[in-house]
């Protein structure tokens, strides 16, 4: 074809304009003329130009592959349709290992890729739109998570632009992290416990400070140390758990070695003072460390939320506030039947995309995902939000290792400096994406026979 860059000038001015949503580029395309699947690449290209444009940085280590679609493969002898990245070399299917053959039936011969907005060579970087917060952290933000193929780009993208219709995100983040680890020690004798604890506390400033020394290295500090006992058969447990508050970075290695040497001081405090005990060890059960419980104290709480005046929220979904009420309290309740008792949804996808597009913790915990979806009405606005009781990240590079060009690309682009930002950005786009598919679900626009299927 012809040279398109006049082409890509005039919808990425459209863009700027707010007269062509991102995400409607390839429709665009087609409108002009272009062909399938080129306006597929030439979306991604509109698309790269515009974040360029309303972000004032450059893609250095991002880049849009040329054929950024997905087409369907049908194999032969099992009948299996296949939908596989365009660029995949490996056409034999998965089932009986015969050679795939392309599939002309009666659905599209292309379907979007669509998270191929800017691709890496790895993951696919999807644009995801841009959304406002406001309250502990007030910035605009330019959305860009690694959401793999699916509308779910698409998805989270509507969320934010009906967040910012009305007025943006409101959002809370606690001020500082939390990191724990235990030492532990086990006795023959309650009695004997019970002096070692009495002896471990007289000596808690001098074991506090080997802690804090190793903690320094990532500007943390001690913020609380807690004892506990329990007791299995002839033996007598005793839990000492530091706590130690970050601002900013991971510092998870650090604490496990500090403690650690704080644990070997005990131990020769406590032999010096003749207190005997079987065991001396680091009490990982009890610090919470990954563990989806009550007292998980690993990571900080971050929380959005959006208000929307009741007779708009009723225009926009075409039936009663109750009935998105009611479906929200479905979910929910739907949780705790299954034994849960924090709502995974869309909430797991986009933050798991977030993690791995920004590289901040290649090792996400499940915990991370762990999000409380609410929704309530007060006075004439209906209140919906999303909380996050512990987001665990440092976004800067520490001796954990540090944060790679991509992932620090994508912070670029994305406005992200610090770790607040971090939070408030992840839940305003939780919020968003869970918002926006509570909407669609309870106006039927999702999960129906009239909607059509793209992959």
């Amino acid at each position: 074809m012809k040279d398109p860059s006049n082409l890509i000038s005039d919808l990425r001015r459209a863009m700027i304009k707010g007269d062509l949503p991102p995400w409607r580029a390839e429709a665009a395309l087609l409108d002009k003329g272009v062909k399938s699947p080129i306006h597929f690449y030439l979306a991604a290209l509109t698309r790269k130009a515009y974040i360029e444009e309303i972000s004032g940085e450059k893609f250095c280590h991002l880049h849009v592959m040329e054929r950024p679609y997905i087409q369907p493969w049908r194999c032969p002898k099992d009948d299996i349709i296949y939908n596989l990245e365009a660029q995949e070399k490996d056409l034999t299917c998965t089932v009986c290992r015969s050679s795939l053959k392309p599939y002309k039936g009666s659905e599209l011969s292309y379907a979007p890729l669509v998270a191929s907005y800017v691709a890496g060579l790895e993951d696919y970087i999807s644009y995801c739109g841009q959304v406002t917060v406001k309250g502990e952290v007030n910035k605009d933000f330019i959305n860009l998570t690694s959401m793999g193929p699916g509308m779910s780009a698409i998805g989270l993208a509507r969320g934010c632009f009906l967040v910012n219709r009305w007025g943006g995100a409101e959002v809370q983040v606690e001020p500082l992290a939390t990191t724990a680890r235990c030492m532990g020690h086990i006795f023959a004798d309650p009695g004997v416990r019970h002096k070692a604890q009495e002896i471990i506390q007289a000596n808690l400033d001098k074991l506090k400070a080997i802690v804090n020394e190793g903690m320094a290295k990532v500007g943390a500090q001690v913020g609380e140390v807690v004892f506990d006992t329990g007791a299995l058969g002839s033996d007598h447990f005793l839990y000492v758990c530091f706590y130690a508050d970050l601002p900013e970075y991971r510092g998870h290695g650090e604490i496990s070695w500090s403690v650690g040497q704080a644990r070997e001081m005990a131990d020769s405090i406590l032999r010096k003072a003749g207190v005997d005990f079987k065991l001396s060890v680091i009490a990982q059960g009890y610090d919470g460390d990954y563990k989806p419980s009550p007292s998980n104290k690993r990571g900080r709480r971050a929380s959005a939320q959006v208000r929307v005046p009741v007779k708009e929220m009723e225009d926009f979904l075409g039936k009663s506030v109750d009935r998105f009420l009611a479906f929200n309290e479905m979910d929910r309740l739907g949780v705790e039947k299954l034994g849960w008792f924090y709502h995974t949804g869309m909430g797991a996808e986009v933050i798991s995309g977030l993690y791995k597009a920004t590289r901040v913790n290649p090792r996400m915990p499940m915990t991370t995902c762990l999000e409380r979806i609410y929704a309530h009405v007060e006075g004439n606005d209906l209140v919906y939000g999303v909380e996050l009781p512990t987001v665990e990240v440092g976004v800067w590079s520490s001796i954990e290792g540090g944060i790679p060009p991509i992932g620090r690309e994508v912070m670029r682009i994305m406005g992200i400096t610090n770790t607040r930002e971090f939070c408030a950005n992840l839940a305003a786009q939780v919020m968003a994406g869970e918002f926006n598919l509570a909407c669609e679900i309870v106006r039927g626009k999702l999960y129906t026979k009239g909607v059509k299927r793209l992959y």
